[in-house]
C-alpha cells in the first residue's frame, strides 16, 4: 500500500515521464533520508525567558519541580502551535485557564495560546487558520474538530494609540482592543491574577507577574488593577468573576466583589448575543445552583433573566424548587458525559412565569387554553429576547416543550403513542417529572408516562384502557325542545291588566297567477282608471284651468304615506313604456290619464299587468296616482306649483298632445313592451291567463 501511495502521481502523469530517471537512484535515496533526519532532529528551541529579563520585567519563574504540572494532560495540538511559532522566531506561551486548572488537577476545557506575532504574521504560520474579531482580533488554529485560539500580547490604551487601533466609550467600556504589546504588559492587562500565568513547554516552567500563583493556593479571585475601572472597561467580568467563584468553589475578594451591584445595570449596555453565552457558561457548566446563588446574591440575576429574578422574589408556587432540581439534573447529566440542552434549560427557567401568567389569563378572558399558551408564550419570549438572545432553533424548541406540557397532562389515551414519538417528547418529559417531583399536583401522571415508555405493546393498551377507566365520564347537556311562540292570550287580573305582545308577523304575498287575485287586480286597475278618468272634465281630452287648480289644491292637502322599501312592480315599465313620446315626461304622463277612460282598454292594460304586492296598488288607488312612480312624482311635483302661469302650460301642453295618441295604439305599446321585457316562463304564463275561460 505505502508504494502504491508513493508512486500514485505515475499514473496521472504523461507517459514521456515515466521512462525519466536519474542517473543514480542510489545517491537520491540517501539525499532524501538525510534531509528528512535533519529536520526530524531540529535542535531544540531556547527559551525566550531567562533569569536575567524575568527580573527586569518583574516575573516570577516557578519551575517544574515547584509546580507539578504532568506534561502529557497538555494537549499535543496546542503544544505543536507553540513550538511551530517559536520556530518562527516568536514569542509563545500557553495561557489563561488551562494553566489554572493543570494547576487545580482538572481537565482543561480548551488552550489558549499568547505569542508576541500579531494577528496576521501568525496567520501566515499556519494553514488551516482564519482570523476573527474586530474589537478584539483574533487568530482560531483548526485541528480536526479541535480549536485553538491564538491572541497577541496586549498593551494597555494611552493617547498615543490610534483611533483604529484603540477606542474607549464615555462610560469607560473599551470598544476597541488591539494594542500590542509585550508580556509583562500583557499579563497586566487580564482581568484577574489567577488567569495571568504563562506556561513555556520548552523549559516546562510558569511566569507569574502578579502574584496569582499564590492566589490558586489561597483560593482567592482577585481584580488586577483597580476593580471598578476594570469593570467599566467590560462590564461581563462581573459575570466571569461569580462562574469562576462557583468553578472553582473559591472567595471573592472584598475588594474585587464591592463595586459588583452598583455596577450591575452595566450589563444592558452589552450585547443580547454575549450575554447568551455568558448564561450557557454560568448555568451549564457543572455548577448551576452555585452560580444562581450568587448571581442574586450580587443582583445580577435581574439583568439577565429579569421575569425568573422577578419570579423567584415572589415566591411563585413551585418556582424555587423546579429550577433548583433543574440545575441539580443538569450538572448531573454533564458530570455523567451527556448532552444538555439550552432550550430545555430556558424552558424551566421561564416556565413558573409562563404559569403564572397563563392562570391570570385563563381566570380574566374566555378563550382555550392552547391558545391562551400560545399568546403567553409570545410575551414571554419576546420579553427575554430584549436581554440575553434565544436563536429561533431553541425558542421553537421552548414553545413545543411548553405546548407538550398540556398534552401530556390530558391523559391522552389512543394518541399516547403519537406523543412519545414526538422529536420534543423527551424534553418534555424531564420537564413534567420535574414538576411533580418539585411539589406540583399532577395525579402521578409522570408515573404513567414513565411506566407506558418501559411497558411493551401489549401492557401499553393495558395501560391506556386503565387510564380511560378511571377518566370521568363527560356530562351530557340536556337538549330542551325548542319553545313555541304561543298565541296572543289577555289574562286580566283584578287590580293589574297584563298583556302579552303580540309577535310580528310579515304578511303573506298573495300569487298573482290565480284567478281570483287577477281578478281582484283587475278590479283594482278598472278603479284607478275610473278615478283617473274624473280628473279630464271634458270628452275632447282638454283640462281647464279651474279642474288642474283644484286637483293640484287636493293633491297638496293629501298626507303622504310614508315610504317603504317596496320593490318596484314590473306594470311601471309596462306604463313608462307607454307614455315614452317625443314631448316633455309631464305632459306625456298628463296626456295618456284622458286615453284610460274607456274600461275595455282598462281592462286590456290590467290583464297584462303583473301586481308583485297588493300594498302599491292600494296606495296607487288612494292617491290617485299613475301607476309608474317616477311619473306620479314628476307629476305631482309640475302641479305643485302656486302660480297661475305654471299651470297654464301644464294644460296647454297636455291639450295639444292628448289627440295626437289613440287608445289601441297605447293598448298595443304597453302589449309590446311587457312582452319585450318579460322572461319567456311569464309570457307562457300571460298566455294561459289569456286563454283560461273564467277570466273572460
Amino acid at each position: 500500500m505505502p508504494s502504491f501511495f508513493k508512486n500514485i502521481k505515475k499514473f496521472f502523469s504523461k507517459p514521456d515521464q515515466h521512462t525519466a530517471q536519474p542517473a543514480h537512484p542510489a545517491k537520491s535515496k540517501a539525499a532524501k533520508r538525510s534531509t528528512n533526519r535533519a529536520t526530524e532532529q531540529a535542535p531544540r528551541q531556547k527559551s525566550h525567558m531567562d533569569q536575567a529579563r524575568a527580573d527586569t520585567i518583574n516575573a516570577t519563574i516557578i519551575p517544574e519541580a515547584e509546580h507539578q504540572i504532568i506534561f502529557r494532560n497538555i494537549d499535543n495540538n496546542a503544544v505543536k502551535i507553540v513550538k511551530d511559532l517559536q520556530r518562527a522566531s516568536y514569542e509563545s506561551y500557553l495561557v489563561g485557564g488551562c494553566v489554572r486548572d493543570l494547576l487545580l488537577n482538572k481537565r482543561p476545557k480548551d488552550f489558549d495560546v499568547t505569542t508576541g506575532a500579531h494577528p496576521e504574521q501568525a496567520h501566515k504560520v499556519f494553514n488551516r487558520s482564519r482570523l476573527i474579531g474586530r474589537r478584539f482580533k483574533l487568530l482560531h488554529v483548526r485541528f480536526g474538530r479541535d480549536l485553538i485560539e491564538v491572541a497577541t500580547f496586549r498593551a494597555a490604551h494611552d493617547t498615543s494609540s490610534e483611533e483604529q487601533n484603540a477606542r474607549q466609550a464615555d462610560s469607560g467600556m473599551i470598544l476597541r482592543d488591539n494594542v500590542y504589546g509585550t508580556i509583562d504588559q500583557d499579563a497586566l492587562r487580564r482581568d484577574f491574577t489567577i488567569n495571568a500565568l504563562y506556561y513555556d513547554v520548552n523549559t516546562r516552567s510558569i511566569y507569574d507577574f502578579t502574584n496569582g500563583y499564590q492566589d490558586i493556593a489561597e483560593r482567592k479571585i482577585r481584580m488586577i488593577g483597580e476593580p471598578e475601572e476594570r469593570y467599566r472597561e467590560d462590564p461581563v467580568r462581573m459575570l466571569r468573576a461569580i462562574r469562576f467563584a462557583a468553578k472553582l468553589n473559591f472567595s471573592i475578594d472584598a475588594k474585587t466583589a464591592a463595586p459588583i451591584k452598583q455596577l450591575a445595570p452595566m450589563l444592558f449596555d452589552i450585547a443580547p448575543a454575549r450575554l447568551f453565552d455568558e448564561v450557557l457558561k454560568l448555568l451549564q457548566s457543572g455548577h448551576g445552583n452555585a452560580s444562581l446563588e450568587l448571581l442574586r446574591e450580587y443582583h445580577l440575576l435581574q439583568t439577565l433573566l429579569p421575569q425568573t429574578a422577578k419570579a423567584l422574589d415572589l415566591g411563585v408556587a413551585n418556582a424555587n424548587e423546579l429550577i433548583f432540581n433543574a440545575l441539580k439534573n443538569t450538572d448531573r447529566r454533564l458530570k455523567q458525559r451527556k448532552s444538555v440542552s439550552p432550550g430545555f434549560l430556558y424552558a424551566v427557567l421561564l416556565w413558573p412565569v409562563v404559569q403564572d401568567q397563563l392562570n391570570k389569563v385563563l381566570a380574566n378572558k374566555r378563550i382555550p387554553p392552547i391558545t391562551a399558551l400560545h399568546e403567553v408564550a409570545s410575551n414571554v419570549i419576546s420579553e427575554q429576547v430584549k436581554r440575553t438572545s434565544i436563536p429561533k432553533r431553541f425558542s421553537t424548541n421552548i414553545r413545543e416543550i411548553w405546548e407538550l406540557q398540556f398534552r401530556l397532562t390530558r391523559r391522552p389515551g389512543t394518541k399516547a403513542q403519537q406523543l412519545v414519538e414526538h422529536p420534543r417528547f423527551r424534553a418534555a418529559y424531564d420537564l413534567l417529572v420535574l414538576r411533580e417531583k418539585s411539589g406540583e399536583d399532577l395525579d402521578g401522571i409522570s408515573t404513567w408516562w414513565t411506566e407506558y415508555q418501559d411497558a411493551s405493546i401489549e401492557q401499553r393498551e393495558q395501560l391506556v384502557n386503565s387510564l380511560n377507566a378511571k377518566k370521568p365520564s363527560p356530562k351530557k347537556r340536556k337538549t330542551t325542545a325548542k319553545s313555541i311562540p304561543e298565541a296572543v292570550v289577555f289574562e286580566k287580573f283584578d287590580v293589574v291588566e297584563q298583556v302579552k305582545a303580540k309577535p310580528k308577523s310579515r304578511p303573506k304575498k298573495a300569487p298573482v297567477n290565480r284567478p281570483e287575485n287577477r281578478a281582484q287586480a283587475t278590479e283594482n286597475n278598472q278603479a284607478t282608471a275610473i278615478d283617473q278618468s274624473s280628473i279630464v272634465p271634458t270628452s275632447e281630452g282638454t283640462a281647464t284651468d279651474d279642474s288642474l287648480t283644484e286637483i293640484s289644491k287636493e293633491i297638496a292637502t293629501e298626507k303622504k304615506p310614508p315610504k317603504r322599501r317596496v320593490s318596484k312592480p314590473k306594470t311601471a315599465k309596462a306604463v313608462a313604456t307607454k307614455s315614452e313620446v317625443t314631448e316633455p315626461k309631464a305632459a306625456k304622463a298628463v296626456a295618456t290619464k284622458p286615453e284610460v277612460t274607456e274600461p275595455k282598454a282598462a281592462k286590456a292594460v290590467a290583464t297584462k299587468r303583473e301586481v308583485t304586492e297588493p300594498k302599491a296598488a292600494k296606495a296607487v288607488a288612494t292617491k290617485r296616482e299613475v301607476t309608474e312612480p317616477k311619473a306620479a312624482k314628476a307629476v305631482a311635483t309640475k302641479r305643485e306649483v302656486t302660480e297661475p302661469k305654471a299651470a297654464k302650460a301644464v294644460a296647454t301642453e297636455t291639450a295639444a298632445a292628448a289627440p295626437q295618441i289613440s287608445q289601441p295604439a297605447v293598448a298595443a305599446q304597453a302589449e309590446g313592451s311587457t312582452d319585450s321585457s318579460a322572461s319567456p316562463r311569464k309570457k307562457q304564463r300571460r298566455t294561459r291567463a289569456k286563454n283560461d275561460p273564467r277570466n273572460k
